[in-house]
């Protein structure tokens, strides 16, 4: 029924698929809620999960006063862009003490007239803000992309080091075999010295 109503799902690899459905089982939907979710926005599976599903979680959570049945509730949340709608919409209410807690989902959704009327403040007002924070917003995110890959290289150094040290480690007791244990611990410690 589901390939019927959204037929590109068949584009997407079963690895893409299982990784987006891991993400909505790691933030505590239970299968029926995934099923509800993804029917609601099979769009979901085109979204990044590491660039955009979680960083919209993790503001809704930290920021919005949401959770999970926020999600299954409001699927659409996800399809909308972080930092050219959710996080100017809330810094806006937020900056004239209009911001409620938890932030309601229809904020999100409607005109942007209707939204600046919520601060008693005009379009005008609005569309200003945004062309500020916007570009704002935008770098704050590719920052932290660079610092997360620049993370992902240095852990990836760190694993091929350990593993390098851990083969040496293991020729070292290959070739260790035999030898008497006098001989054994000279040679670790000229190694360790050597290191």
């Amino acid at each position: 029924k589901m390939i019927v109503r959204h037929p590109h799902l068949l584009q997407y690899s079963f690895e893409g698929l299982e990784e987006h459905i891991n993400f909505l089982s790691s933030i505590g939907m239970n299968e029926e809620e995934m099923v509800l979710t993804v029917t609601r926005l099979s769009q979901l599976f085109s979204l990044s999960v590491t660039n955009s599903l979680k960083p919209k979680f993790e503001y809704l959570t930290e920021e919005l006063g949401g959770n999970v049945q926020t999600c299954v509730k409001f699927p659409a949340y996800f399809s909308l862009s972080l930092d050219q709608r959710i996080r100017p919409r809330h810094t806006f209410l937020k900056e004239f003490s209009c911001a409620p807690d938890p932030f309601p989902m229809k904020y999100l959704s409607e005109n942007d007239t209707a939204f600046a009327a919520r601060a008693s403040k005009s379009l005008e007002d609005f569309v200003e803000y945004k062309e500020h924070v916007v570009p704002l917003f935008k770098q704050e995110t590719e920052r932290k992309k660079e610092r997360a890959a620049e993370r992902s290289v240095m852990e990836q150094r760190q694993f091929k080091m350990r593993e390098a040290r851990t083969e040496q480690q293991r020729r070292l007791m290959v070739k260790n075999q035999g030898y008497s244990q006098r001989i054994i611990d000279a040679r670790n410690s000229m190694n360790r010295v050597k290191m």
